[in-house]
């Protein structure tokens, strides 16, 4: 229910994103795409080096935790 939860809120960022022109919008798709099984990790992590701006944004930052959280398992420890 949670994850189901988390893929429709990522649904609704990337389409945001793809509307508005402050927030990215495919990195939110692609990682929902990659919940609902339809894209490998190995591709989710090749897309994902592609992600652009400074190298250390905010939004840079968040998105990599979020990554992080789904992809790998593991806790954040946002120190």
């Amino acid at each position: 229910m949670i994850r189901l939860l988390a893929v429709i809120l990522l649904l609704v960022a990337g389409v945001l994103g793809l509307v508005l022109p402050l927030l990215p919008g495919w990195p939110f798709l692609l990682l929902a795409l990659y919940m609902l099984g339809l894209v490998s990790k190995r591709r989710l992590l090749k897309g994902l080096k592609r992600l652009g701006g400074k190298r250390g944004g905010l939004l840079r930052k968040l998105i990599a935790c979020l990554i992080i959280k789904v992809v790998y398992r593991r806790r954040l420890n946002l120190k």
